[in-house]
C-alpha cells in the first residue's frame, strides 16, 4: 500500500499510515513493559480507519468490515477455549488493525505475527528463558505484523496465495 501512496503522492494516506505505525509502537512498548494494551491505542486506529476511508481506496468498506472480526474473533474463542491464549488488549488490537488493514491485511498481518512471534517463543525454550507454561507479550508480534502488511501485505498476500 505504502509504495502506491508514495507513487501517487498520497499526503494524506502517507500520514494516516505513520500515525498508524506510531501508535503501533506506542502499543508494542505498552505491552512488553506492562503485558497490557490500553484501548486507547485500538480506539485511535479505529478513528484512523475511518479518516483512511477518505484518504485512499484501496481498502473497501466491506473489507475493513470483514477486517474487523476475521481475526479478532477466532482470537476470542480460541481465548475462551483456552484461557490466556490471549489478552483482551490483543484481540481489540487486531480487530482495529483488520479494520484499518482489510481482511486481506488482517491475514497477513496474523501470520507474520504468527511466525515471529512462534520465532521467538521457539528461542526462548530454546535458551530456557521460558518453560512450555510460561507466556510472552504477544502484542508487539502483531504490531510488527500489522507493518508487515502495511509496507509489503498485498506482495506478501500473492506469494502466499
Amino acid at each position: 500500500m505504502i509504495e502506491l501512496w508514495i507513487r501517487q503522492g498520497n499526503a494524506g494516506a502517507l500520514l494516516i499510515a505513520g500515525i498508524f505505525t506510531v501508535i503501533l509502537i506506542f502499543a508494542a512498548v505498552n505491552d512488553i513493559r506492562t503485558r497490557k494494551i490500553p484501548g486507547r491505542y485500538s480506539a485511535g486506529i479505529l478513528m484512523l480507519s475511518l479518516l483512511s476511508i477518505f484518504t485512499s481506496n484501496e481498502v473497501g468498506i466491506f473489507s475493513r468490515f470483514i477486517g474487523l472480526f476475521c481475526v479478532s474473533v477466532p482470537m476470542l474463542f480460541l481465548t475462551v477455549a483456552r484461557p490466556g491464549a490471549f489478552g483482551g488488549g490483543d484481540i481489540k488490537l487486531a480487530a482495529a488493525c483488520g479494520a484499518f488493514l482489510g481482511w486481506r491485511g488482517a491475514v497477513v498481518s496474523m501470520g507474520a505475527a504468527v511466525l515471529t512471534g512462534g520465532a521467538v517463543g521457539a528461542a526462548m525454550l530454546l535458551t530456557k528463558q521460558k518453560g512450555r507454561k510460561d507466556t510472552f507479550a504477544f502484542g508487539p508480534f502483531l504490531c510488527i505484523g500489522a507493518v508487515a502488511a502495511l509496507l509489503w501485505g498485498s506482495k506478501m498476500w500473492d506469494w502466499l496465495f
